[in-house]
């Protein structure tokens, strides 16, 4: 009994699932020498109190194929498995062959040819009995009170360690669910931020395709700062919907061709601040607002709507204004044709007091492998207007760069094209 009480608890180490567990248990308290045959049943809630068997180990395991044992009232269930089950205590049956008690069972125990019977009920935390482990012996007067104790500590052992593993999958299914709720969630934001976002192009159709491109080009930059995918994914989220609040702002302003007055831009700066008051109160999980309310402020305090500086911009603004910046410069306009890549790349560095040192350098280091390739700087200075227009050309699609940095490049010379 002790070393089927020492196998077992080898076996609460080393289980993987409530099955290896059952299987590992079973052979182990055979394997300890003087038990022919022992078996596990689960009680079922069925009309006829069932007791299903789920594993067993011994020579003579084959013979509980039909065994029909109940743990109600009744001669099915008046055995050392029902009983124990029903009266959630341990029940000792010797010499088996004589017993009226087991009389239901009796061609099955002569073909067993076993002696002696100990049923031990599994017990839950709750205290109830949900089902048993039978353990059989050639010897007629087994199961005095020392086997019996460490036996009926094996039980409880093994009770303890099938409910810690179906708390375990219970637990691992609800983190699964959950992991599927907040992916299917998640896709649910993606597709309302570029709805969102699309809504924003169909009062302002002159800048049609200028947040998904500024969303490339901050995630391009963002990937050469080193900055972490979930922070990358977090950006691209903010620039698809930075202009959101331009549903704000008269769309006669906003498509107006010509130049605009110092009071239309003021009512143009307030996008910034309405955008934050559309997004605030969404959980993105991250501070998408904040981004979007952040966006035109500048490291020196010149920026709007509050005039933040240095650490009281997040990093991701700090991104995102340098590509909002690129690409409105480098993109046609109702008012103006582009001024094309090279103008966009002097306002970023030739004001280094207003943009972050970090993104200013990463922006350089993607237009240094451009410029080594030699590509035309004329590529970029087709946006959407370019094409009613019929200005510009798109980046010439010959280009296949042989480095990361270079395909990234090549991303960055197509944010402007033909969208």
């Amino acid at each position: 009994a002790l070393k089927a009480l020492s196998g077992v608890n080898e076996s609460l180490v080393r289980a993987q699932s409530e099955e290896d567990l059952l299987s590992r248990v079973c052979g182990a308290i055979v394997a300890s020498g003087d038990y022919g045959l022992t078996w596990v049943g689960y009680a079922q809630h069925d009309e006829a109190r069932s007791v299903i068997p789920v594993e067993h180990a011994g020579p003579d395991a084959g013979l509980l194929e039909g065994l029909v044992v109940s743990w109600g009232e009744g001669p099915y269930g008046n055995g050392a498995i029902g009983s124990s089950i029903r009266e959630r205590t341990h029940v000792v049956i010797r010499h088996m062959q004589d017993s009226e008690i087991l009389s239901a069972w009796r061609g099955v125990v002569r073909a067993w040819g076993l002696q002696a019977v100990i049923s031990l009920p599994l017990i839950d935390s709750a205290g109830d009995a949900f089902g048993a482990v039978a353990v059989y012996s050639h010897d007629p007067e087994a199961f005095g009170d020392d086997e019996t104790d460490l036996l009926s500590h094996m039980a409880e052992d093994l009770s303890y360690g099938i409910e810690a593993l179906r708390s375990r999958e219970l637990r691992e299914h609800a983190e699964d669910e959950a992991l599927r709720t907040n992916e299917r969630l998640r896709a649910a934001l993606v597709q309302i931020t570029e709805t969102m976002g699309k809504v924003v192009e169909l009062r302002d159709p002159y800048t049609q395709g200028h947040q998904p491109r500024v969303a490339v080009l901050a995630v391009l930059i963002a990937e050469e700062m080193g900055l972490p995918e979930e922070e990358r994914e977090q950006l691209e989220a903010a620039a698809l919907i930075h202009d959101v609040g331009k549903l704000a702002v008269p769309a006669e302003i906003l498509t107006k061709p010509g130049g605009i007055s110092d009071n239309e831009f003021d009512l143009i700066k307030v996008h910034s601040q309405a955008g934050y008051d559309l997004l605030k109160d969404i959980d993105f999980g991250f501070p998408v607002a904040d981004i979007v309310l952040q966006h035109h402020e500048r490291m020196d305090g010149s920026g709007y709507p509050n005039g933040l500086r240095d650490d009281e911009i997040s990093m991701g603004a700090r991104i995102l204004m340098v590509a909002d910046v690129i690409e409105a410069m480098a993109s046609h306009r109702p008012y103006r044709p582009s001024l094309g890549l090279d103008a966009a790349m002097a306002e970023i560095t030739g004001h280094p007091q207003k943009f972050d040192a970090r993104v200013r350098s990463a922006c350089v280091r993607l237009r240094g492998v451009r410029s080594a390739r030699g590509t035309p700087a004329d590529n970029l200075g087709a946006g959407s207007g370019a094409k009613r227009r019929g200005r510009g050309s798109p980046a010439s699609p010959g280009v296949r760069p042989s480095t990361p940095t270079g395909a990234r490049l090549v991303a960055l010379l197509r944010v402007s094209s033909v969208h």
